[in-house]
């Protein structure tokens, strides 16, 4: 069982899914979770049983995880250091 896994099922398990709110805080939880995910094949399933979970779309869930995505995937810039030529 892989980590992202066993969280979504331990999270999943402490909701009452009946709960609108807690189904939205458990998905906002999750979304964050799943952002981090760098293979998009992974992404894709976790987003699907996310879905089947939460109740919420595919779509809400995937368009919710691509605001977080660019704190997650940003390369940091490192400038280098300009090198003069000496004559």
């Amino acid at each position: 069982m892989k980590p992202i896994e066993f969280l979504m099922d331990f999270e999943y398990q402490k909701i009452d899914y009946q709960n609108y709110d807690d189904r939205k805080n458990y998905l906002e939880k999750m979304c964050y979770e799943i952002a981090k995910i760098h293979d998009p094949i992974d992404q894709d399933y976790y987003i699907q049983v996310l879905s089947k979970q939460s109740g919420f779309s595919y779509d809400l869930i995937h368009q919710q995880i691509n605001g977080l995505q660019p704190q997650f995937h940003q390369e940091t810039y490192i400038p280098q250091k300009s090198r003069t030529l000496k004559r």
